[in-house]
C-alpha cells in the first residue's frame, strides 16, 4: 500500500499514482481529489474542501480502523495528518516546527509501534517514546511511502 498526503487535483500526478504497482492508497490529509485515485481510503487535513470529508464518509472510505491501521489509535500502526509535538519529524520547511500535543499524548497512552503523518513537505523518521514516527512528505514534491504490513516495513519513495 502507498501512503500519500498533500496533493492538489493534479491529474497528471493522479494518473501516475493510478499506474503504481500498489494494492491501495491511504491518504493522510490534504488530498483534494480522492475520488480520482483508485482504491483510495483516508483521513482529511486542513486544506481540503468539506466535500472531500463528505465523499470519504458517504463512500465508506474514511479510515478510522481498516487494514490494521487506525486514525483513532486503536491499532499498532496509526495515521495522523499532524505530527506529534516533540518529534524530530515535526520540523518542516525553513526549520519551522509544527506538531500537536494531542497526538503526543495519544502516543503516550496507546503506545503504537508506528505512526505515519503528513503535514510536512519532507520525508523524515524519528521516535517518540517507543513509537517510530514517520513523516511521509508531500506528494506535491513527489514523496510518498510504501508500507508492507505483513513485514511491518516501510520504504520512503519518490515519484520524480
Amino acid at each position: 500500500m502507498a501512503l500519500i498526503g498533500g496533493l492538489s487535483c493534479n491529474m497528471n500526478v493522479i494518473e501516475v499514482l493510478n499506474n503504481l504497482d500498489v494494492d491501495l492508497f491511504i491518504g493522510l490529509g490534504d488530498v483534494e481529489c480522492p475520488q480520482y485515485i483508485r482504491d483510495f481510503y483516508g483521513i482529511v487535513g486542513e486544506m481540503e474542501d468539506v466535500s472531500v470529508l463528505k465523499y470519504l464518509r458517504s463512500s465508506g472510505r474514511y479510515l478510522i480502523n481498516m487494514f490494521n491501521i487506525s486514525s483513532d489509535f486503536s491499532t499498532e500502526v496509526v495515521i495522523s495528518h499532524y505530527p506529534p509535538k516533540g518529534s524530530f519529524t515535526r520540523i518542516i520547511d525553513d526549520n519551522i516546527k509544527i506538531g500537536l500535543k494531542d497526538v503526543s499524548e495519544k502516543i503516550l497512552v496507546h503506545k503504537p509501534k508506528l505512526l505515519f503523518h503528513a503535514h510536512s513537505n519532507i520525508q523524515n523518521q524519528g521516535r517518540i517514546y517507543d513509537t517510530i514516527v514517520i513523516s511521509i512528505g508531500s506528494l506535491e514534491n513527489g514523496y510518498y511511502v510504501e508500507y508492507y504490513p505483513e513485514k511491518f516495513n516501510f520504504i520512503f519513495k519518490r515519484l520524480w
